[in-house]
Formats: structure tokens, sequence, C-alpha cells
């Protein structure tokens, strides 16, 4: 068995079809079929099954994939630890989620250069489930996502907590108030995340406990959008001071305490349990983990960046 088996066997599985797993990889449909009977001999089982056109990986192959895209990635990690032993710089590939994790891996990033190191950095933001795909699949080397990811095949290491606030425009009546009680916000007109998010979860999951019954007039996946809905007064929503830090800071919006309200949630950085750590990875690690030190965010303070 061979890395370029290695390599054919994950492009059919990719593909689900032998003729388009030929194309991508520049062969002969005779030597894919040649290189899956070979592995399917080695280990006595089958790896995929027929079903019309394409093929349907089996239990056995989805084991096998498993392990043939980590040792894969392991090479590249060889290649790629060798390349920066010889003074070539290595390309650190990062995901994140977008808002509060893309705004703070950024500033992260930047942190991390200015301590001299020289990797290079390529940064995906997608969603939390996008992004432990990733991680699962080894196209990614680290992640920074909110909440812990449930799978037990990622390492989940705490960074910072960020405490989400309620906001009005300056114009609203809720403006005159400094805090409020929870039942104030019955039938508050409220522009909200979309459902099946976190952040909505968690809103959802306390305006419940408090028995408050709100007008949802605005649902957005938008961070920019649902900002700006606020800032025109359309109605409330509950925002990261991260992703307002300007608009709290110049008054375009007004904060407001809610009383026994907690919208605390942490954002963890991940990556795989069978990564190999090699040392330019481990050294942002550690950058993520000082500056994290560095970060103080809630109500009473909205955010700030202590340096």
């Amino acid at each position: 068995m061979t890395k370029r088996d290695l390599e054919i066997f994950v492009t059919v599985a990719e593909q689900k079809n032998m003729s388009a797993a030929a194309r991508l990889l520049y062969v002969a449909p005779s030597s894919i079929s040649q290189a899956i009977s070979a592995l399917e001999k080695q280990f006595h089982t089958k790896l995929f099954e027929r079903s019309g056109k394409r093929l349907v990986i089996t239990e056995s192959g989805i084991v096998f994939l498993n392990y043939a895209r980590h040792i894969l990635a392991m090479y590249q990690e060889m290649e790629a630890a060798m390349n920066a032993a010889s003074d070539t710089k290595l390309t650190l590939k990062i995901g994140t989620s977008p808002s509060v994790g893309a705004i703070i891996m950024s500033k992260m990033i930047s942190d991390y250069y200015q301590q001299g190191h020289q990797a290079n950095t390529e940064v995906t933001v997608n969603t939390a489930n996008a992004i432990m795909g990733m991680i699962l699949e080894n196209t990614l080397d680290l992640g920074l996502i909110l909440g812990k990811a449930p799978s037990s095949m990622v390492v989940s290491t705490p960074l910072f907590q960020d405490e989400l606030i309620l906001v009005c425009s300056p114009d609203h009546p809720f403006s005159a108030y400094q805090s409020i009680k929870p039942e104030q916000l019955d039938g508050q007109k409220f522009i909200l995340r979309e459902i099946g998010c976190r952040t909505r979860s968690q809103v959802d999951q306390e305006l419940l406990r408090h028995d408050v019954q709100i007008q949802e007039i605005w649902t957005s996946n938008n961070m920019e959008a649902i900002r700006q809905a606020v800032i025109d007064n359309q109605g409330l929503a509950f925002l990261s001071p991260v992703v307002i830090d300007m608009e709290l800071k110049n008054g375009r919006l007004h904060p407001i305490r809610v009383e026994d309200f907690s919208l605390k949630r942490t954002f963890y950085l991940i990556y795989h349990k069978n990564k190999l750590v090699f040392p330019t990875m481990d050294q942002f690690i550690t950058s993520c983990k000082k500056y994290s030190k560095q970060i103080r965010m809630g109500n009473d303070s909205y955010f700030s960046l202590l340096k």
C-alpha cells in the first residue's frame, strides 16, 4: 500500500465514482479499479458497493477513509515541517465562525505576527458545524468556534468568554434605562438571529426561562443587517459588545442590563485529537492562549482588549 493508493481511495470515496476519480487524478479508470481491488484484497473486506452508476462506501470503507485522510494529512505535515526546517514558510490553515470569532481571530493573528513569527496563515470563515467538519477531515489545522465541539475526535480548549447584551437605538424608549427587569421585554419588537444557531438558542432559552413573549419582526444571519436595524430603531437585539464596539462608544447604540439574564458564552480553539501538532502550530496555539488572557468582555466594560 502506497501513498498513491491512499490518494486514489480518498478521491474515489469523495467522488463516489471511479471514472470521475480517474479524471481528477489524470490516470486511466483501470488503474483506479486495480488500486481499489488491491486494497480490498489486502484487508479482506469490501470498501465500496455499487448502487447504479455510483459507489457507496461500506462500514469498513468509512473506517479506512478516516485513517487514510489522517495518514495523508500527516504526510503533508511532515513535508511542511521539513520545508519549515529549511527556512521555507509554513502555512497554517485556520477556520473561524463569523462575527465575534472572525474579529477576535484577526486580532490574534495580528498579535502572533507582532511577536515575530513568520508562518503564513489562511483563514476560512464559516459556521461552527462547517469548521468542525473541516477539522475532522483534516482540511484545517485549527478552528475558533462558539461552544465546545461535540465530537470526541476534537480537542476543545476554552479561550475567552463573551456576553451578549441588550441594545437599542437612542430613539427607543428603553434608552432612558440603564437596567430593566425581564418582564419589561414582554411584547417588545426584536431582531433575532436565525433559528438553529447557538446564539439564537441561548437567547430563546433565557426568554423561555423568564416566560417572556416577544415580537420577532426580523430574522437574519447577517450581523450587519441586525446591527443596522437596531440603529434604525426597528427593534431590540441581543448582541456581542465585540461587534458593536464603535456603536457603543459613539452612542449610536444604547446598552441595557437585563436583570437575571445569563447570556455568557465561551469560545474554543479546536483541532483534531490525532493531529500532529507541529512546532509552528504549537507556537500559534500558545500565542492565542496568551492573547485570550488579555481579553475582558461583559456588560460592565462592554469590550476592552488590554495590552
